[in-house]
Protein backbone atom coordinates (compact mmCIF):
# COMPACT_ATOMS: atom_id res chain seq x y z
CA UNK A 1 0.00 0.00 0.00
CA UNK A 2 2.19 2.67 1.19
CA UNK A 3 5.42 1.00 0.85
CA UNK A 4 4.75 1.18 -3.01
CA UNK A 5 4.46 4.92 -2.58
CA UNK A 6 7.84 5.43 -0.55
CA UNK A 7 9.55 3.43 -3.11
CA UNK A 8 8.50 5.95 -5.65
CA UNK A 9 10.90 8.61 -7.49
CA UNK A 10 9.67 9.23 -11.01
CA UNK A 11 6.38 11.09 -11.85
CA UNK A 12 5.16 11.32 -15.41
CA UNK A 13 3.93 14.54 -16.54
CA UNK A 14 2.48 15.37 -19.88
CA UNK A 15 3.01 11.37 -21.09
CA UNK A 16 7.41 11.59 -19.85
CA UNK A 17 8.64 10.27 -17.24
CA UNK A 18 10.51 13.34 -15.26
CA UNK A 19 12.45 12.06 -12.94
CA UNK A 20 12.52 14.34 -9.18
CA UNK A 21 15.44 14.90 -6.79
CA UNK A 22 15.17 12.01 -3.92
CA UNK A 23 13.92 12.83 -1.08
CA UNK A 24 15.51 11.96 2.36
CA UNK A 25 13.77 9.29 4.34
CA UNK A 26 12.42 11.72 6.96
CA UNK A 27 9.93 13.09 4.53
CA UNK A 28 8.86 9.97 3.52
CA UNK A 29 8.32 8.71 6.85
CA UNK A 30 6.22 12.14 7.90
CA UNK A 31 4.05 11.56 4.62
CA UNK A 32 3.84 7.91 5.91
CA UNK A 33 2.80 9.31 9.62
CA UNK A 34 0.39 11.56 7.78
CA UNK A 35 -1.48 8.76 5.91
CA UNK A 36 -1.79 6.19 8.28
CA UNK A 37 -3.23 8.78 11.07
CA UNK A 38 -5.56 9.79 8.29
CA UNK A 39 -6.48 6.37 7.30
CA UNK A 40 -6.13 4.67 10.60
CA UNK A 41 -7.60 7.17 12.95
CA UNK A 42 -3.81 7.06 15.03
CA UNK A 43 -2.50 10.00 16.47
CA UNK A 44 1.19 10.67 15.88
CA UNK A 45 2.79 9.02 19.29
CA UNK A 46 1.04 5.80 18.34
CA UNK A 47 2.44 5.95 15.26
CA UNK A 48 5.84 6.84 16.10
CA UNK A 49 5.82 4.19 18.85
CA UNK A 50 4.85 1.60 16.06
CA UNK A 51 7.67 2.88 13.73
CA UNK A 52 9.98 3.07 16.51
CA UNK A 53 9.44 -0.75 17.46
CA UNK A 54 8.70 -2.83 14.14
CA UNK A 55 9.92 -1.87 10.38
CA UNK A 56 7.05 -0.15 8.13
CA UNK A 57 5.72 -3.48 6.96
CA UNK A 58 5.65 -4.83 10.52
CA UNK A 59 3.91 -1.67 11.77
CA UNK A 60 1.47 -1.45 8.52
CA UNK A 61 0.52 -5.20 9.80
CA UNK A 62 0.14 -4.50 13.08
CA UNK A 63 -2.03 -1.66 12.61
CA UNK A 64 -4.25 -3.46 10.11
CA UNK A 65 -4.46 -6.85 12.52
CA UNK A 66 -5.82 -4.66 15.20
CA UNK A 67 -8.27 -2.78 13.23
CA UNK A 68 -10.00 -6.35 13.51
CA UNK A 69 -12.73 -7.22 15.38
CA UNK A 70 -12.15 -10.00 18.58
CA UNK A 71 -14.79 -11.74 20.06
CA UNK A 72 -16.35 -10.35 23.30
CA UNK A 73 -16.25 -13.43 26.19
CA UNK A 74 -17.48 -13.64 29.03
CA UNK A 75 -16.03 -15.38 32.11
CA UNK A 76 -18.60 -16.60 34.88
CA UNK A 77 -18.22 -16.11 38.37
CA UNK A 78 -19.41 -18.88 39.93
CA UNK A 79 -19.71 -17.85 43.48
CA UNK A 80 -22.46 -15.62 41.85
CA UNK A 81 -23.83 -17.26 39.49
CA UNK A 82 -23.62 -20.95 37.20
CA UNK A 83 -22.89 -20.36 33.75
CA UNK A 84 -26.37 -21.88 33.02
CA UNK A 85 -27.84 -19.21 34.97
CA UNK A 86 -25.99 -16.18 33.13
CA UNK A 87 -26.97 -18.20 29.89
CA UNK A 88 -30.43 -18.16 30.19
CA UNK A 89 -30.44 -14.87 31.22
CA UNK A 90 -28.84 -13.22 28.30
CA UNK A 91 -30.46 -15.21 26.03
CA UNK A 92 -33.54 -13.99 27.45
CA UNK A 93 -32.40 -10.50 26.81
CA UNK A 94 -31.74 -11.50 22.78
CA UNK A 95 -27.80 -12.24 22.84
CA UNK A 96 -26.72 -15.02 20.99
CA UNK A 97 -23.88 -17.44 23.09
CA UNK A 98 -21.32 -20.44 22.29
CA UNK A 99 -20.21 -21.76 24.85
CA UNK A 100 -16.57 -22.15 24.76
CA UNK A 101 -16.32 -25.42 26.12
CA UNK A 102 -17.90 -28.29 28.25
CA UNK A 103 -18.21 -28.13 31.98
CA UNK A 104 -15.06 -29.97 33.32
CA UNK A 105 -13.63 -30.13 37.11
CA UNK A 106 -10.19 -28.87 35.85
CA UNK A 107 -9.02 -25.71 37.31
CA UNK A 108 -8.35 -23.65 34.31
CA UNK A 109 -5.69 -22.17 35.87
CA UNK A 110 -3.45 -25.01 35.95
CA UNK A 111 -4.61 -26.40 32.31
CA UNK A 112 -3.53 -23.46 29.98
CA UNK A 113 -3.77 -24.98 26.86
CA UNK A 114 -7.68 -25.27 26.81
CA UNK A 115 -10.03 -22.19 26.92
CA UNK A 116 -11.81 -21.64 30.35
CA UNK A 117 -14.99 -23.97 30.51
CA UNK A 118 -16.64 -20.98 32.55
CA UNK A 119 -16.61 -18.51 29.55
CA UNK A 120 -18.85 -17.69 26.83
CA UNK A 121 -18.66 -16.25 23.68
CA UNK A 122 -21.18 -13.45 23.01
Amino acid sequence: MQAAKLKENETTAKGKKVKQPLRPRAEYMDQLKKDLATYYGYNDFMLDTLLGMFSVPEAIACIEANELKRPITLRTNTLKTRRRELAAALINRGVNLDPIGKWSKVDPAHDICQLSPLSLNV
